[in-house]
């Protein structure tokens, strides 16, 4: 069945479920167990739902090698006939990415770049909460308060 997203946005799908930043972490040359069984499932949803991809188009949106791309297909399909939990993972990925499933793909794409403009939003605050603290010990103001309220303020939505 056809997936109703572009490729890019099910690796965004695919990260999110574990949790990480897909933009964050597209080139990220970590070995951490979560990123690299995204990435590898990302891989694997990339042959099986967009056949005319190559090898190389797949591994590239990771700056990988083509042969990462099919090390990465044969080790999701292997863990998929062995692990029961594993298999249950990846079932459930691909009824919400060819909306087999009740998943409302739509907005969860939504929750995830709002999530991610979140967290850049509170990265902004902290930078210039340590821009403020340097003002306000150059010219005796205080004004870290403020920012403490704004902080709460988007912490709370």
């Amino acid at each position: 069945m056809q997936p109703k997203m572009e490729y890019e946005d099910i690796c965004r799908y695919i990260f999110a479920r574990e949790g990480l930043n897909f933009d964050e972490q597209r080139y990220s040359d970590s070995r951490e167990k979560t990123i690299k069984t995204a990435r590898h499932i990302s891989m694997y949803f990339a042959r099986e739902l967009y056949p005319k991809m190559s090898w190389r188009q797949i591994a590239e949106t990771f700056n990988r090698d083509h042969s990462t791309a099919i090390y990465a297909h044969k080790i999701v399909r292997n863990d998929y006939e062995t692990d029961k939990a594993f298999r249950y993972k990846i079932d459930d990925i691909e009824r919400a990415l060819t909306g087999d499933g009740s998943h409302d793909l739509t907005k969860l794409l939504k929750i995830i770049r709002i999530a991610s403009v979140k967290r850049k939003l509170l990265a902004d605050i902290d930078k210039l909460e340590a821009i403020v603290r340097v003002y306000d010990e150059l010219t005796g103001r205080n004004r870290t308060r403020m920012l403490a309220r704004k902080r709460l303020k988007y912490r709370r939505k």
